[in-house]
């Protein structure tokens, strides 16, 4: 595989690359991109979609898109967006796939931090016990009187 430049990126290759920040399938995104059927197995041709988007210039294109398409469509959305768990969690994990070595490890302690795995891992699960209590009744048909049933 030839090494690509940024501006060895055709118009073609930039219109499937912003599809494929959208839906995220990089299967279908590689298959459009070479526009003939592949005797290679689905693993193989997964791992070669793969191989594609990670190369340095189409990881730089798709950086800059990705703040373009998403700060565009986000900006009257940030207000007060984060402030849900869910939602800082689902934002660290829609990065994950984007970032290499200590970031992509960062962001992976900050959602086991925010998910309080550790712990989670350390207690052991309670057993909940409910207790019904009831009522002493004073049995008067008894011949003693005065006596509390059990």
């Amino acid at each position: 595989m030839t090494k690509k430049t940024k501006a060895s990126i055709s118009e073609k290759e930039a219109y499937l690359l912003d599809a494929y920040l959208v839906n995220k399938d990089v299967d279908m995104f590689y298959y459009l991109l070479r526009g003939e059927k592949s005797k290679a197995t689905d693993d193989n041709l997964h791992r070669q979609a793969l191989r594609y988007v990670r190369t340095p210039a189409v990881m730089e294109y798709l950086k800059e898109r990705r703040a373009v398409i998403f700060s565009e469509t986000q900006k009257s959305e940030t207000v007060g967006r984060f402030r849900d768990k869910d939602t800082v969690l689902s934002a660290l994990e829609a990065e994950i796939p984007f970032v290499k070595g200590k970031e992509r490890a960062e962001i992976l302690l900050k959602i086991a931090d925010l998910q309080q795995m550790k712990q989670e891992s350390n207690k052991e699960p309670e057993e909940e016990r409910v207790h019904f209590y009831l009522p002493l009744h004073i049995c008067k048909d008894c011949p003693n009187k005065g006596n509390l049933v059990k």
